[in-house]
């Protein structure tokens, strides 16, 4: 009988358990251009902590998450097994791992959860004549609970024999739990 992993490369790697919760999601963008020569009023950019802008090109994102929002990831398990058997020729068992690798690294399990999320771009192009403001704003406000949670994970590789001359590598696993409110990125570039 052959070793399970006889001169091989074995890898269970960069694998991904995630459990996402979001009350809002959103994703904004504004593309502007002005022409050669840009009219109307020159009001200034003005973001405010309510639900309008003030300006010529304005973005504005509102979101109110009221419910609860969980994510939870339970029982991940990324597992390896290499067993040895009998060797009936040579009155002893076959080793589990010969002159091979295995591995069990960089996987990763994660509970995220969000009571409001954006993402506000505004671009703006202009030519000659006149700058017309710009402003974004971002309201959020949530009110229910956000939770996550990550349990029982694991990374596992096992043997049932000799592993010889051979490398085994468990490194880099990870296990995130993450519970954000509200979270808000906003840009403006031209």
């Amino acid at each position: 009988e052959v070793a399970s992993a006889d001169a091989s490369t074995v890898s269970i790697d960069g694998n991904s358990t995630t459990a996402l919760a979001r009350g809002n999601t959103a994703n904004n963008t504004l593309n502007y251009s002005a022409g050669v020569r840009y009219t109307g009023t020159m009001a200034p950019a003005q973001a405010t902590t309510g639900t309008s802008t003030t300006a010529q090109a304005d973005l504005a994102n509102v979101q109110t998450n009221s419910g609860n929002v969980t994510a939870t990831s339970t029982s991940t398990t990324y597992a390896m097994v290499l067993n040895a058997g009998p060797n009936p020729t040579q009155g002893a068992d076959t080793p589990a791992v010969l002159n091979s690798s295995a591995s069990v690294s960089g996987n990763s399990t994660a509970a995220l959860a969000y009571g409001n999320t954006a993402v506000n771009s505004l671009t703006m192009a202009t030519f000659a004549q006149g700058v017309p403001s710009s402003a974004v704003s971002s309201f959020q406000t949530n009110s229910g609970a956000v939770t996550a949670t990550a349990t029982t994970a694991g990374y596992n590789a096992s043997f049932s024999g000799a592993v010889t001359n051979s490398a085994v590598r468990n490194t880099g696993n990870s296990v995130t739990a993450q519970a954000v409110g509200n979270s808000s990125i906003s840009t403006i570039g031209g």
